[in-house]
């Protein structure tokens, strides 16, 4: 499967350039940070994404992948 590469579904420049004006110990390093963009299989949701992230995070990366393969999809 293709991976597919997505801007997350809000005004990323407007949010980092908002921390930037309110923290002045951050704003040197968000003026160096790149945008992200979130990777995916172009399949799941960013509800989906989010999801998966913090299972990842939370628990073993395999032990998350077999909990996702588990999950039928919509």
């Amino acid at each position: 499967m293709t991976k597919e590469f997505r801007l997350p579904p809000f005004d990323l420049r407007l949010a980092m350039d908002t921390l930037a004006a309110r923290d002045p110990q951050l704003a040197p390093l968000i003026k160096e940070t790149q945008e992200f963009r979130i990777e995916t299989d172009g399949a799941d949701s960013p509800y989906e994404t989010l999801l998966e992230a913090i299972a990842h995070q939370s628990i073993s990366g395999k032990a998350a992948a077999t909990i996702f393969g588990r999950i039928p999809s919509p």
